[in-house]
């Protein structure tokens, strides 16, 4: 029986600085782990910006965009995949979310826009100028970052009481709202913790002589659902954020240090990753 590890990792904040968005002060390690396990982005990001930073880690792993909305597997890695597929440049896609226009039909609804959707401020909204002043993107990656094809980034401007409510009513409409780090996210209904799953039954299904063993890696609320679905947990510190309300009780590792050298920080202290060093 082969073992292998697959490393589901947040970007912003936990393998990417929340201020430069770089991970190069642990290049070196992240190369390392990367040539000994399969590292999946699993991130609020759009396809646009993944694929960007793919053609800097020089990968051919899967990733998953937009908080768990879609599975991005390269077409020349040996998976098959179940179900529905559609095909975008090389890669197979399994949407496990809704289409963005679907969203954006349920918020023009006339009640929910009154009380609900008024007070949302979306990215799409703003101008590239404000992305960058709330973000710290350059102009080329805000533009990447407004490519969304499953879900609506947004400010909220109301009270957290209004808020539940409208948390409520999108799940009972088959939608959910995610906090992120800088943004709550409109989505279908999905997570990150969701997708980890599909695509590890992938895997499996394709590799029924492999042991897998799964590590997560995040720094925010909408990281939750699959820190707590992998066998291992680790929580990044962050500047910026509290630390998140996280009940899990073995396998959890958090770190002293922000990202990027917070990221290398929990891995290190993992069992698994320990036997490859």
């Amino acid at each position: 029986m082969e073992d292998k590890i697959l490393i589901f990792t947040d970007l912003d904040g936990t393998l990417l600085s929340e201020n430069s968005y770089s991970y190069y002060k642990i290049i070196d390690f992240y190369n390392y782990i990367s040539s000994h396990c399969i590292i999946i982005f699993n991130s609020s990001k759009t396809y646009s910006e993944i694929i960007e930073l793919k053609r800097l880690t020089n990968d051919n792993y899967p990733f998953i965009v937009e908080n768990g909305s879609a599975l991005y597997i390269p077409e020349n890695v040996s998976l098959n995949i179940p179900g529905k597929i559609t095909k975008i440049n090389n890669f197979n896609v399994v949407q496990l979310g809704v289409p963005v226009n679907k969203i954006i039909n349920f918020c023009s609804s006339k009640k929910l826009s009154k009380k609900y959707v008024s007070n949302c401020y979306f990215l799409y909204q703003m101008s590239s100028s404000e992305i960058v002043s709330l973000t710290g993107l350059n102009i080329s990656e805000v533009k990447k970052a407004k490519k969304r094809n499953y879900s609506l980034p947004f400010i909220w401007r109301g009270s957290i009481e209004l808020l539940n409510e409208f948390k409520l009513i999108c799940q009972k409409n088959n939608f959910k709202i995610l906090k992120g780090g800088r943004f709550f996210h409109l989505i279908g209904e999905t997570d990150k913790g969701k997708a980890l799953r599909a695509l590890l039954s992938i895997y499996k299904q394709c590799h029924k002589n492999t042991r897998f063993t799964t590590i997560a890696l995040g720094d925010s609320q909408n990281d939750k659902d699959m820190l707590i679905e992998a066998d291992f947990a680790g929580i990044v510190k962050s500047e910026s954020k509290s630390l998140m309300n996280f009940r899990r009780s073995k396998n959890v590792f958090i770190s002293e240090k922000i990202s990027p050298e917070g990221w290398k920080e929990v891995l290190v202290k993992m069992p698994p990753i320990k036997n490859l060093l």
